[in-house]
């Protein structure tokens, strides 16, 4: 099992490369900057921890087809990739606050998105030249004659049996969030069944879940915050709560 840490994209990018490098001096795998509503953008705030790392992996959490153009997610990585050779990653997503600020329905093809997003980011990556002629999204004789340094990763963001379906045929690997480890290990499963009948190798598929942790001095204190934000964190996913609730909750 190797730990990442997601860093907080309110913080400068001067502080974030302070950090990273800090984290990979203690043998962290990688550091993801959230992509949030009032943050930094997420790309740029890394580019000055991609520059002063050596080993560490890095990229933003988590992009969403609706909120970035899947060509600006596909080129914003590469570039990044480009400044921290081969370290680069992202994670591509349906969205959550971000998307509900902008105004987007739930219903509004999600899946597809992401998958789309996942292909033309994968072709930008690894197909000379690239074009794309989906239902939501085109792109025609992308041809970058700059790229050097060895490929990125794309993730998915996954919980439910779509979007992990998807993530098994597309992605790299899967981003889970704040599934328990029951969830979790169903969630797994899952996904090595999809890979096994896509003929993909489950050992080359990444599995990630994000875990909030509340890190105080006083254990009460972080033990107040985590209750605090624990509605928050299972408000877009109601299954979630009912490993800790009951209906009458």
């Amino acid at each position: 099992m190797k730990i990442d840490l997601v860093l907080d994209s309110h913080l400068p990018p001067q502080r974030l490369a302070e950090l990273a490098q800090l984290a990979e001096a203690h043998g962290i795998h990688a550091i993801w900057c959230a992509s949030y509503l009032d943050g930094r953008d997420p790309f740029t705030n890394l580019a000055e921890a991609a520059r002063v790392t050596e080993r560490i992996r890095l990229g933003p959490i988590a992009l969403s087809p609706w909120e970035l153009h899947p060509f600006r997610i596909g080129m914003n990585l590469l570039t990044l990739n480009e400044i921290c050779p081969g370290r680069a990653q992202a994670i591509i997503g349906a969205g959550g606050e971000v998307v509900m600020a902008l105004g987007f329905p739930k219903d509004r093809r999600r899946v597809r998105a992401v998958r789309e997003a996942i292909d033309i980011v994968q072709g930008m990556i690894h197909e000379r030249p690239f074009s794309y002629h989906g239902e939501l999204y085109q792109i025609e004789g992308y041809d970058p004659q700059w790229i050097t340094a060895p490929p990125p990763r794309v993730y998915a963001g996954a919980n439910r049996p779509q979007m992990l379906k998807m993530a098994a045929r597309k992605a790299d690997g899967i981003m889970m969030s704040d599934l328990s480890p029951k969830l979790a290990r169903e969630a797994i499963e899952t996904v090595r069944g999809h890979l096994q009948a896509f003929g993909r190798d489950p050992a080359d598929f990444r599995f990630n879940n994000f875990m909030a942790w509340y890190v105080y001095d006083d254990p009460a204190e972080a033990r107040h915050e985590a209750r605090r934000w624990i509605g928050f964190r299972a408000l877009f996913r109601e299954y979630m709560t009912r490993e800790f609730m009951s209906e009458e909750d």
